[in-house]
């Protein structure tokens, strides 16, 4: 597992976009409300659920994760896991 870490820098971005958008979605949010929810500007949102646009910050994340009330570790090693994972809530 050597260059875990360096292998493809956007594909755990490019894996979270669309489970976020799909989240967010399901509670018939808007981007705008995530984002004041989460605290975080509605174009770092945008490009966050834009596959992989952009590599998240870990407090980025962390503060969608939150807003959305789901743990970090959960969403990340659903990730990297299966892509196709649903979550209950």
């Amino acid at each position: 597992m050597a260059g875990h870490h360096s292998a493809h820098p956007h594909g755990h971005a490019r894996a979270l976009a669309p489970r976020v958008r799909a989240l967010r979605e399901g509670r018939a949010w808007s981007r705008e409300r995530l984002a004041k929810e989460a605290g975080i500007a509605v174009g770092t949102l945008a490009r966050l659920e834009s596959e992989g646009a952009i590599q998240p910050g870990f407090f980025t994340v962390g503060a969608v994760a939150e807003a959305l009330e789901i743990s970090i570790d959960e969403r990340f090693r659903e990730t990297k896991v299966s892509p196709g994972l649903r979550f209950a809530g």
